[in-house]
């Protein structure tokens, strides 16, 4: 406990998530129908430097994370592809056994953080689409489709920037933009290609207290992406409130609509 308190007084803030995830399937298409997995993640964000005035600061950006099926049918076999989900009902478990970095930049704050920009590569999904009842599928819901849109193309493991912009306390934008087409495990600049590119935008209203509700969050959320095939666009929607003041209840939803081929 010294050694985290000593780095984060050296500007060291992280979060380590490990699980040992089990899943057992009836009528399963092919494979298994019992599988079982150990998962590592670790976000971590290091200050190099700030400004005397809290003007400006700057960051190292970084996410590892790492899968490894227990016993044989784990490395070679998931819940979706056994069972032909188009959702993936293990949202923790990656198609790769082994080590990942989904990010890897350089982070700058500007105008006492009213303006931050991320630059290298960057998982956009750790910015964009982040919602605090349904983002994480290791302490809330486990399904994919409860993690993060899966209308958005949401790209992580490629060379890109997000920039963020709070102009007033209730309000931000976002723009978010990667490109390339590099896997999980791999270096960002393997089979890079301008074929498969992504622009995302969101625009949020998160207000401390709506209609007496307590607070909430509103997104609106257009993007324009490649995937190989022809540009299109989709516009998706991101939202959550609370359900009274003191309520330990909450609604959230995600929608969208978008080109079939990105």
């Amino acid at each position: 406990q010294q050694g985290k308190y000593r780095l984060s007084e050296a500007g060291l803030r992280y979060s380590l998530a490990q699980t040992f995830t089990f899943v057992s399937m009836s009528h399963v298409m092919q494979g298994d129908n019992t599988l079982g997995f150990y998962t590592f993640d670790l976000a971590a964000k290091w200050a190099v430097f700030s400004m005397a005035d809290s003007s400006s600061a700057g960051w190292t950006s970084a996410q590892i994370e790492a899968k490894t099926g227990l016993g044989s049918a784990g490395d070679t076999q998931s819940a979706r592809s056994n069972l032909g989900t188009i959702s993936n009902p293990t949202g923790i478990w990656s198609d790769v056994n082994g080590f990942r970095i989904p990010e890897l930049a350089w982070q700058q704050s500007f105008r006492h953080g009213e303006i931050v920009a991320l630059a290298g590569m960057v998982s956009q999904g750790n910015y964009i689409d982040v919602n605090s009842y349904a983002n994480s599928g290791r302490g809330q819901f486990l399904n994919s489709a409860l993690i993060n849109s899966m209308v958005m193309p949401l790209a992580s493991y490629n060379p890109g920037i997000n920039l963020q912009w709070q102009p007033y306390k209730d309000w931000y934008a976002m723009f978010g933009a990667s490109a390339g087409n590099s896997s999980p495990g791999t270096a960002p600049w393997t089979d890079f290609t301008w074929h498969y590119w992504s622009t995302l935008w969101e625009i949020g209203y998160a207000p401390d207290d709506i209609l007496g509700l307590g607070p909430g969050v509103y997104r609106l959320q257009p993007f324009l992406a490649q995937a190989g095939g022809p540009t299109q666009a989709g516009l998706c929607f991101n939202l959550q409130q609370q359900l009274g003041r003191d309520a330990p209840f909450g609604w959230f939803g995600r929608f969208g609509f978008g080109g079939d081929d990105v």
